[in-house]
């Protein structure tokens, strides 16, 4: 884990409302930019001036709170600037939830009940009320009350029980009641697995073993061997919290003994009491501009190297000894100039073949989830945002979990598309598209994007109905499956392996410059991805023409399809001359987008 990163990938998760790292103006923006102390004074600004809207109000006291708890580890001080939360609180349910978690982590969940049984009705959205229902269930673990933590889950829909947040939960209530049914119930729920798959494609283990690991391990007569392979795939899956609590519960460290299968569990859990609280102190610091990032990359490399060397004496390299033993993959040293640790569970770990225009490529890509931890970054953003992944020459490597709330928001919008509060935002989205005119683009439509995602979203329900009514699945679990699968084929397979393609075909130094790749790969995914609109949706994005490979890229392709649309206009159903052709991109059909990006891909035209 110490190959230096290249190519980063961030990726910035919306949240439902106005997310925190939102707050005040200039105060969220200094926050997300890791200013911390000038954060806080603006925090502070916006509270005592006289002005400012209710929604200000509530985000500045809310960061001020993050940075008192996350950064300081002052609960009082978190809690008292929540006090200050203007009583028409906009964002009531995520105040009250960050609340939750403060009393929580403070070693106060039953304070945290009390206080969620007290105010839980400002929760009125089914999102919020599986948030605050999610907070809640993790109150009452800590509290010893099992019981009222699965009455609580039991308050969560469907649609949003589909939650990684809910089924580990669901995961650690099973265990707890050796419910074998229930544990492996959650655990696929957890991966979004579908028909007959009973663990994630890149972990080591045996598919059809899975089930009877659960079985022997949480039986009436399980033996020491059972009870250390079921910790084994705990930990492998990254439940360290549940592998742990499962071991106490058990005794399974006195009865291993000095068990030679035994000693990488004990491994695992050393390491991880080692690299938290290091990394919590180290954060802490950098976050104040403090820190020592060299001595803590040294301490976190050495912590690694020991672990791997439980399982391989003698390793000199503890990637592949720490992937094998426990399915950890990632990489140490700077993110953003912070000294970072990325490192979680692998899920998926594959070779994607890729055939376009007649050459053959592959890429190898890495998913990883249930992170140790994914940098200083991250850890500062708190849920707003995260590093969402990284490439190198050997392989693409992606947060799991930085994506998940994507794929859960695409599942929230088709469920709720003609509800009032969804047709109102459209409204007003298409509003501002409107207040825009006709100025010479195309330029970013915020409606019509929402309007394209939509539909991109719609034709994978679609098929997700149809597989769950076959199957008698949940649809939400399949539809996630699927659209979790949709955006690693377009994104991953058809994009990247663009990328290999054209590096293959135009070596450096020679070789194309890193718009043009970008154009390529984005022509590409129109071309061949299963779904082109959903592909189209995040081509069609406000930072066209930003000067970055991407903005320039998606700024060409955009314009370029506007004026195909113009050339073709008697061909797509109900295009009208007369207005922007970017307001009118979701009239355009799958195979018109296939037929316009062959036409103009230059390897096409070669």
């Amino acid at each position: 884990m110490t190959a230096p990163m290249t190519r980063l990938l961030l990726v910035i998760l919306v949240l439902a409302a106005a997310g925190h790292a939102a707050a005040a103006p200039d105060g969220g923006a200094l926050y997300f930019q890791g200013k911390v102390d000038a954060a806080e004074a603006a925090f502070r600004a916006t509270l005592d001036a006289p002005g400012g809207t209710p929604l200000q109000k509530s985000q500045a006291a809310s960061g001020l709170a993050r940075i008192a708890w996350l950064v300081d580890g002052d609960a009082a001080k978190a809690l008292q600037a929540l006090d200050r939360a203007p009583g028409a609180d906009p964002d009531a349910c995520r105040t009250l939830a960050l609340r939750l978690r403060i009393l929580r982590e403070a070693g106060r969940p039953a304070e945290a009940v009390r206080v969620s049984a007290m105010r839980a009705q400002v929760c009125a959205t089914a999102s919020e009320r599986a948030l605050i229902a999610t907070e809640t269930a993790r109150d009452d673990l800590d509290a010893g009350s099992p019981a009222a933590a699965l009455v609580a889950l039991g308050q969560i829909d469907a649609d949003h029980a589909v939650a990684p947040d809910v089924q580990t939960l669901r995961l650690d209530l099973a265990l707890r009641s050796s419910d074998v049914k229930a544990a492996l119930a959650a655990w696929r729920g957890f991966f979004w697995l579908t028909g007959a798959q009973n663990r994630p494609q890149g972990m080591e283990t045996d598919d059809a073993r899975v089930p009877g690991v659960f079985t022997a391990g949480l039986g009436d007569h399980a033996t020491v061997a059972d009870r250390i392979a079921l910790e084994r795939l705990l930990i492998l899956g990254g439940f360290y919290r549940q592998a742990l609590a499962y071991d106490r519960a058990h005794g399974v460290a006195a009865a291993a003994g000095d068990r030679a299968d035994y000693r990488p569990i004990q491994a695992y859990f050393t390491l991880r009491q080692t690299l938290e609280p290091l990394t919590l102190a180290f954060d802490r610091q950098a976050a104040r501009g403090r820190g020592d990032g060299d001595g803590y990359i040294a301490a976190v490399a050495t912590a690694l190297l020991s672990a791997a060397r439980v399982v391989e004496p003698g390793a000199t390299d503890p990637d592949e000894p720490l992937k094998h033993a426990f399915g950890l993959h990632g990489a140490l040293g700077l993110t953003g100039g912070y000294a970072s640790l990325h490192a979680g569970h692998v899920v998926q770990d594959e070779r994607m073949e890729t055939v376009q225009g007649g050459r053959r490529g592959a890429v190898r890509f890495i998913a990883i989830d249930n992170m140790i931890s994914n940098g200083f970054e991250s850890w500062l953003w708190d849920g707003s945002s995260a590093t969402g992944g990284w490439s190198t020459d050997a392989a693409i490597v992606q947060v799991r979990g930085a994506y998940t709330s994507t794929t859960l928001q695409g599942l929230d919008a088709v469920q709720e598309a003609e509800t009032p509060a969804a047709l109102a935002r459209q409204a007003a989205l298409d509003a501002q598209d409107l207040h825009l005119g006709d100025a010479p683009g195309p330029v970013y439509r915020p409606g019509e994007a929402a309007r394209m995602a939509l539909r991109a979203r719609q034709q994978v329900a679609v098929a997700a109905r149809a597989e769950a009514d076959r199957t008698g699945e949940p649809f939400a679990q399949v539809f996630a499956h699927r659209y979790w699968d949709a955006v690693l084929q377009h994104s991953i397979r058809v994009h990247e392996g663009r990328h290999a393609l054209d590096q293959q075909s135009y070596p450096a130094p020679k070789g194309l410059d890193g718009p043009e790749l970008e154009y390529r790969a984005k022509l590409s995914e129109l071309e061949y991805a299963d779904y082109p609109e959903l592909a189209l949706a995040n081509l069609f994005s406000a930072n066209m023409g930003d000067g970055t490979p991407h903005g320039i890229a998606n700024l060409r392709l955009i314009k370029g399809l506007t004026a195909w649309m113009g050339a073709h206009a008697g061909e797509i159903p109900g295009f009208d001359p007369a207005k922007p052709a970017e307001l009118q991109l979701d009239k355009v059909s799958d195979a018109q987008l296939r037929a316009f990006a062959n036409s103009v891909d230059p390897e096409e035209r070669r």
